[in-house]
């Protein structure tokens, strides 16, 4: 669902605006959330592995989302380069594997390396990535870098996209309520390529 809330950060990309939470934007975003839900996404409440976030995040789907996303992309507005913004709409938290393996994706390869530093809001899951038995090849997703500047079909990184929503929960479950990502972060893998055979 496209929402009020999206079209605010993507417009702000251009403008080159990192935008706040702000309460009212995510309550207008989601009406079909309980009253509370807007509240408590906004002060944090929905980051963590903790049992009260698990839960506020099945009971506030739509504002626990919004504010899943609103730290991503601030991250990814932050940290990436001015001349890949059109890249955004995959700087996600529910982006799927469809869209991960899209045209957009392939276009906006050179950005993966800002999307898992940001994905992982600069924080390691790699622990809990072992903990799923996710292959070891796509423990790179589970870090917040890259092991290599280069993928290739061998990399098997279409495998590691049928991990990718163990993956991002590990990362929800390792998010604290303020955002921990370096704003002076810059990708070490500027022309980051994945080449197919």
């Amino acid at each position: 669902m496209f929402s009020i809330f999206y079209t605010i950060l993507f417009l702000s990309a251009f403008l080159r605006v990192i935008p706040a939470l702000e309460l009212n934007i995510l309550k207008a975003a989601c009406p079909e959330d309980k009253d509370f839900c807007a509240q408590k996404a906004f002060q944090g409440e929905c980051f963590g592995g903790e049992l009260p976030a698990k839960v506020l995040r099945k009971e506030c789907p739509c504002s626990c989302e919004n504010a899943f996303n609103a730290r991503i992309q601030n991250c990814c507005l932050a940290v990436g380069p001015v001349d890949t913004r059109f890249c955004l709409p995959l700087c996600l938290y529910n982006i799927t594997a469809q869209e991960l393996s899209s045209t957009l994706a392939f276009r906006c390869a050179s950005q993966l390396p800002v999307w898992i530093y940001c994905l992982a809001d600069g924080q390691d899951s790699t622990e809990c990535c072992q903990a799923k038995e996710i292959p070891a090849r796509c423990h790179q997703f589970c870090s917040a870098r890259l092991l290599s500047c280069e993928w290739d079909e061998e990399d098997r990184l279409d495998e590691c996209l049928l991990y990718m929503d163990q993956i991002i929960n590990c990362h929800k479950d390792n998010l604290s309520p303020r955002a921990k990502f370096d704003q002076s972060w810059r990708s070490t893998c500027p022309n980051f390529s994945y080449q197919e055979n």
